[in-house]
């Protein structure tokens, strides 16, 4: 009686496609011809945004060094009492430095890492509870029956089981926020520490 013969078991590693192959099996049902006038179109295009590609990481490496003075600058300039955005003065052009009073939200891990950072009383000075940012778990009412429990719980105001209906809210900057944290602050670095803890929405423009 013949053995019969065992198959090959198939390999865990798949294999992916190189980029130059899947360009290969595109190019083989899916280039069109659109005509001379449009193929130098094409070709423009791709140039144009090949050259932008390398501009952006050019004009990222000038703007970090810039940022970084800016960023500095602000501290020490409110610091010493001179608030206020600023100009940064080059050979023949200038730029503004911006710093709104405005931020990112911070979740609760991102808030209690600012806590940790910087301490309770900074962050009870420069962070309060976004209350708008309160919304019912969606997750949670989709569940069985919480819909109706949640009637019910609203009725008897059932603290544990409205911790688990609403959201954990976000946290936003308190009006103001520059000016608050340069009188916490203890001197420039920390101020420039906190400022950026805070992620407030700063920009370079011309």
């Amino acid at each position: 009686m013949a053995t019969p013969t065992k198959k090959a078991k198939p390999s865990i590693f798949k294999v992916r496609a190189t980029s130059a192959e899947k360009k290969t099996s595109k190019s083989k049902s899916a280039v069109l011809d659109p005509g001379e006038s449009l193929k130098e179109a094409v070709d423009a295009f791709a140039s144009l945004k090949a050259q932008i590609k390398h501009l952006e990481g050019e004009m990222t490496v000038y703007k970090d060094t810039l940022t970084e003075f800016a960023e500095e600058t602000f501290a020490d300039r409110n610091k010493a009492g001179k608030t206020g955005n600023f100009k940064i003065q080059g050979v023949e052009c200038q730029l503004n430095y911006i710093v709104p009073a405005k931020a990112r939200a911070k979740d609760e891990e991102k808030y209690q890492a600012f806590v940790e950072a910087h301490g309770e009383k900074t962050a009870e000075r420069l962070l309060e509870v976004d209350y708008g940012s309160i919304r019912l778990n969606a997750e949670f009412l989709s569940q069985g029956t919480n819909q109706e429990k949640l009637m019910t719980a609203l009725g008897k105001l059932g603290q544990e089981f409205l911790d688990e209906v609403f959201t954990v809210p976000t946290y936003k900057v308190v009006p103001d926020v520059v000016a608050e944290a340069t009188s916490v602050a203890s001197d420039a670095r920390e101020l420039q520490m906190i400022l950026a803890d805070l992620h407030l929405a700063s920009y370079l423009r011309t």
